[in-house]
């Protein structure tokens, strides 16, 4: 199951994000700001940016 988080760099998206990586779920995290846990820096107002993120997404926070 592939999962995006977005706002991984804030508080609830990093223990969210290291959670599921934890139990082995494949994560990409979205946010504006850069962090461990973001995968990709951009804007959920981006819809190129979203859509890019969203290929193969199953589920998203």
């Amino acid at each position: 199951m592939k999962i995006l988080v977005t706002g991984s760099a804030g508080h609830l998206g990093e223990a969210l994000v290291r959670t599921l990586r934890e139990a082995g779920r494949q994560v990409i995290g979205l946010d504006v700001k850069e962090s461990r846990f973001t995968s990709v820096v951009g804007s959920v107002d981006d819809r190129a940016v979203v859509r890019q993120c969203m290929d193969g997404v199953d589920t998203v926070y």
